[in-house]
């Protein structure tokens, strides 16, 4: 197997297993981005109203989890190619 391949498929991997991971804990990765984004907020003296409304919801946690997902899929996929 040459270099490029292996790296390309490890790296695929890796991304993989970050999306995986971002889809299994959402609900505490969505809880620490939006207590990070209100504790900002809250220094720039928001009303409450306006901090929720700005604060990540939960379809932007998902999306970015399917798309490491799937773009770390085209890396294997890439590097499987590769070795074939």
């Amino acid at each position: 197997m040459n270099m490029p391949a292996f790296l390309s498929i490890l790296a695929g991997m890796l991304g993989m297993l970050a999306g995986i991971l971002l889809l299994v804990f959402r609900e505490r990765v969505l809880g620490f981005i939006r207590d990070r984004f209100e504790r900002i907020y809250r220094e720039d003296r928001l009303l409450e109203h306006e901090i929720n409304s700005r604060l990540p919801k939960m379809p932007a946690v998902v999306t970015v989890a399917i798309g490491f997902a799937a773009i770390s899929a085209g890396f294997v996929a890439m590097g499987l190619n590769a070795v074939i």
